[in-house]
């Protein structure tokens, strides 16, 4: 297999056109991963807005800088873009490459994307079943059937890109290295 074969599908950077589509790549999953984020702080609002502002506040330290330093700096793709823009990121954040703690960034991950994608969830079938009328009902599910099915195309999104990826074997988070066990 060539090398090009073995490159991110979604980590084009030989050429101005190629480095452009990573980046509208990165910047459509961020928006998603945004859009997951503020779906979920909203349900989580109808419980408690105090939760509501932790859950935003620890994703955004987690995924912004925790997951930068121990995931991003043992990539392949550190300083680079790649699918989600997050290599160029740790490196713009001044980390060093191979700096962060690739086992501890694994499990911080899984922990990390559990709670922004499983709270919510948790929350809202925890105060679902104490709904009283019909109106609240209908405008709280209102939000958590789009919040379901933007984690399911997340999902989907990181499975895809996975596929693609130099790091699919030896990641922390890789699908593919996960269904293969």
């Amino acid at each position: 297999m060539n090398e090009k074969n073995e490159r991110c599908s979604s980590c084009f950077l030989s050429s101005k056109e190629e480095k452009s589509r990573a980046i509208v790549n990165a910047v459509f999953e961020n928006l998603l991963f945004s859009a997951i984020l503020f779906l979920g702080a909203f349900l989580i609002s109808f419980y408690s807005t105090k939760y509501a502002f932790l859950y935003i506040a620890f994703s955004f330290v987690m995924l912004v800088f925790v997951l930068r330093k121990h995931l991003c700096t043992n990539c392949d793709y550190f300083g680079k873009w790649c699918h989600c823009g997050w290599g160029k990121l740790s490196s713009f954040l001044h980390y060093k490459k191979n700096s962060g703690n690739k086992t501890l960034g694994g499990i911080m991950a899984m922990i990390t994307w559990g709670i922004i994608m499983g709270l919510p969830i948790i929350v809202f079938a925890r105060h679902f079943f104490g709904i009283e009328n019909a109106e609240e009902f209908l405008s709280e599910t209102a939000f958590f059937i789009p919040f379901l099915i933007l984690v399911m195309a997340n999902l989907l999104l990181h499975y895809k890109n996975c596929l693609g990826c130099t790091m699919k074997k030896n990641c922390a988070l890789s699908f593919v290295a996960m269904l293969k066990k």
